[in-house]
C-alpha cells in the first residue's frame, strides 16, 4: 500500500479528473511547480473535480486513504466548505474549509471531528496541506510536521475510489490547487521542509511506431500526436491530434521516449519521490471492449501492463477532445531509482486481438520529487561549472 495517484494538472485540462462540476479551470498563470493548477472561482456556485482510477472491466479500484496537495487562498470561501473528500460515508474522511481560515477533519459521515485553532488567510501563498489517515485517527498538518487537528474515534478509515477536491458546495471563493497526491493507506506526518513538486514529462521521440500510426496513417515517428497539451484528439484521421491502432493481434505496444528529467527542468540532487504514466485515450466505435495497457517502460522499467484499463472507458465513438476520452493513470513507483540525464520511456498497448481502432492523444510521465535545498543547489551547480570549465 503506497502512493497512487500523482497530478500537477499539468496535462492542461481538468480531464486529468474523472468528473468536474461548477467554476473551474486551468491557470497558466498562477502555479507552484510545473506550469499549471487548478482554479476553484465559483460565484454562489461549486467548483470541484474528482479524481479516480477506471480499470479494465469498469471496476475502480481503492485509490485515496491519505492525501496532500497545496493550495493558495486568494478569497476565503463565505461559508464553510468540504475542500477535499474520499468519502461520505462513515470509513470516508472530509477535510473542510471554514469561512475563517480554520479547518475541520472528520470521519466521513462526521461522526468525529476535530476542527484547528491555527487558520489560514487570503495571502495568496501557497500551502501545503496533508491529510493522514490511520485507523479511526485523522491528522491535518499544514506546512509541514505542525500538527493542526487530529480527529479521533469514530468509524475506522478504509482506502476508497477517489477524492473530490475543491470547492464542493455553493459558495463564493478564489483558491488554486496544485501538487495533488493520494495515498491508499497512512503516509504520516510530513518532513520538516517538505517541498514537493509535481511535473509531467512529455514525449520526444516515438520508439518503433509497430502497428500504430499518426491519425492520418503515417508511421515512424509519430510521438508528435501524443505530446499536446491539453490533447487535440478528435475523431476524424487527422495527423498531430492523435495515434491509432486497427491491427489485429495481441499485445500491440507503442513506446514512446519522453523528456530526461534533467530536459523537463528537475535539477541535479533532486530526490525523485514517485513517478506514474498517464495517457489519454477512445474508442473509434462502440461496438465491444477494447482494453489497453499503460506502464514505464525503463528509468525506471515496470512490469508491463501493470495497468489496465479500457480504451475511452467503453464509452461510445469519440469525438473532439474532450468528448468521450478517458484519462488513466499507471501504477506509481514509489521512491525509484532513476538517472536525471536518461530519458524514460513509456508504454501504451492495444491489449485484445479485435481489429477495432482504438486511439490515444496524449501520454506523459507524471513526477512528484523534492528539489535539493538552496544551499546543496548552489553547490551542485558551481560543481557542474568546475567540471565544464576543466
Amino acid at each position: 500500500m503506497a502512493t497512487t495517484l500523482i497530478c500537477g494538472f499539468e496535462m492542461g485540462d481538468v480531464a486529468e479528473s474523472t468528473n468536474t462540476t461548477g467554476t473551474i479551470s486551468i491557470s497558466t498563470s498562477v502555479f507552484r511547480s510545473g506550469a499549471r493548477s487548478l482554479r476553484c472561482n465559483p460565484t454562489n456556485n461549486n467548483g470541484r473535480v474528482i479524481f479516480s482510477n477506471r480499470a479494465a472491466g469498469g471496476s475502480q479500484p481503492n485509490i485515496a486513504q491519505s492525501f496532500r496537495f497545496y493550495i493558495r487562498i486568494d478569497s476565503l470561501p463565505s461559508v464553510d466548505v468540504p475542500i477535499a473528500s474520499t468519502s461520505s460515508t462513515a470509513a470516508g474522511t472530509q477535510l473542510i474549509l471554514k469561512s475563517n481560515g480554520t479547518f475541520s477533519i472528520r470521519c466521513g459521515d462526521a461522526t468525529a471531528s476535530a476542527t484547528s485553532s491555527l487558520a489560514l488567510t487570503a495571502d495568496s501563498q501557497w500551502h501545503r496541506v496533508d491529510a493522514d489517515v490511520n485507523g479511526t485517527t485523522r491528522t491535518l498538518y499544514v506546512d509541514g510536521p505542525t500538527q493542526w487537528a487530529q480527529s479521533t474515534g469514530g468509524t475506522s478509515a478504509t482506502p476508497q475510489t477517489s477524492l473530490t477536491l475543491g470547492i464542493d458546495t455553493s459558495a463564493t471563493a478564489d483558491i488554486y490547487l496544485d501538487d495533488v497526491l493520494l495515498d491508499d493507506s497512512s503516509f504520516g506526518a510530513p518532513p520538516s521542509g517538505a517541498n514537493n513538486k509535481a511535473i509531467i514529462l512529455i514525449p520526444t521521440a516515438g520508439n518503433n511506431a509497430g502497428s500504430w500510426t499518426d491519425g492520418a496513417g503515417g508511421t515512424g515517428d509519430i510521438h508528435g500526436s501524443v505530446d499536446n497539451i491539453p490533447p487535440v484528439g478528435v475523431a476524424a484521421s487527422t495527423a498531430a491530434a492523435k495515434i491509432k491502432n486497427a491491427a489485429t493481434g495481441s499485445n500491440l505496444d507503442y513506446v514512446a521516449t519522453m523528456q530526461s528529467y534533467s530536459a523537463a527542468g528537475i535539477p541535479a540532487g533532486s530526490i525523485i519521490n514517485a513517478v506514474q504514466a498517464i495517457c489519454n485515450d477512445g474508442e473509434e466505435a462502440a461496438t465491444g471492449t477494447k482494453a489497453g495497457g499503460l506502464w514505464i517502460a525503463s528509468n525506471p522499467a515496470q512490469s508491463a501492463s501493470t495497468t489496465t484499463f479500457d480504451y475511452g472507458d467503453d464509452g461510445g465513438a469519440l469525438g473532439t477532445f474532450p468528448a468521450q476520452w478517458a484519462t488513466h493513470f499507471g501504477a506509481v513507483s514509489v521512491n525509484p531509482s532513476v538517472t536525471l540525464s536518461t530519458a524514460p520511456t513509456v508504454t501504451v498497448r492495444k491489449v485484445g486481438s479485435t481489429n477495432r481502432v482504438v486511439d490515444v492523444d496524449f501520454m506523459g510521465l507524471y513526477v512528484d520529487y523534492t528539489p535539493p535545498p538552496i544551499g546543496k543547489l548552489m553547490q551542485v551547480n558551481q560543481a557542474v561549472k568546475r567540471a565544464s570549465f576543466f
